[in-house]
């Protein structure tokens, strides 16, 4: 009979024991002390996505300067409204950004809108986008930007 018992006390030691590890690897994943391979690879994908749409010049506020812009400065304020109400709630409204990035014609509008978005709303265009964006959406949007003009 003491078999069976001290036989049963161990497999509650080995559950209990179990369960801990279980608790403490939630807690270390929780706060970012553990990632999986496919986090891992999601911040390396974020992190050369960042530092693509870092090397381009033309997100600058002063960059359109001596260039041309199609669009007025009510307008380039008009859509550092839609851009604003593309990223402003939980999430972003992938529409709402494809119908702002798709009214600018030239790479000096993108410098003309981070103007207005800087001086309306008090972020940076470029930094938003790299807020909101994962990896392939930054690099889509990235893509799109420099094929302007």
């Amino acid at each position: 009979m003491e078999g069976k018992e001290g036989m049963y006390k161990w497999i509650a030691i080995g559950i209990a024991a179990i369960a801990l590890i279980w608790v403490i690897y939630k807690v270390l994943k929780s706060v970012g002390l553990i990632k999986t391979a496919g986090e891992r690879q999601y911040t390396e994908d974020k992190n050369l996505a960042q530092s693509d749409i870092m090397k381009v010049d033309f997100f600058k506020p002063s960059y359109y300067k001596g260039k041309k812009v199609t669009k007025t400065k009510a307008g380039a304020k008009l859509l550092a409204k839609q851009f604003n109400e593309a990223v402003r709630f939980y999430g972003t409204d992938e529409s709402k950004l494809a119908a702002v990035i798709a009214q600018l014609r030239t790479k000096a509008d993108v410098s003309f809108l981070n103007e207005a978005i800087i001086a309306n709303y008090g972020y940076d265009f470029r930094d938003r986008l790299i807020d909101e964006l994962d990896s392939a959406e930054l690099l889509n949007v990235l893509r799109q930007l420099q094929e302007l003009k």
